[in-house]
């Protein structure tokens, strides 16, 4: 009950700060999630709410333009917020993702991690 409560809470703020028109909501709330748990609580809340909308916008009819539009926006955003809340926390760890990178609702963000030790990086 407590994790649904917080993810309730995360998406109200973030739905409110998007409202007024501020930029990295996300990522700004990631980076004031005191502990691991509570920054895994946030990605997989912005992961959620990037599939939700992804769903979404692969169910709008093709000839609804208007709707598939604003559908389609709308889980870019969603999408952008959660890379860039996931970009925040692994700076946040020196390169080095969470367990809940490799959750299947994060999928989108990259492959998993094949040795939790080692940072996730550019390769040359």
């Amino acid at each position: 009950m407590r994790r649904s409560a917080a993810i309730a809470t995360i998406l109200a703020v973030l739905g409110l700060s998007r409202a007024v028109g501020a930029e990295g909501a996300a990522a700004a709330f990631a980076a004031q999630a005191p502990t691991d748990e509570d920054q895994c609580h946030v990605l997989l809340a912005l992961c959620h709410a990037a599939v939700v909308a992804g769903a979404r916008a692969e169910g709008t009819p093709a000839n609804r333009d208007a709707l598939l539009f604003s559908q389609e926006g709308k889980a870019a955003l969603a999408v952008r917020d959660a890379y860039e809340a996931a970009h925040v926390i692994e700076a946040r760890h020196g390169g080095t993702r969470l367990p809940c990178f490799d959750d299947p609702e994060c999928g989108f963000l990259g492959m998993p991690a094949t040795d939790p030790s080692k940072p996730r990086g550019k390769t040359k």
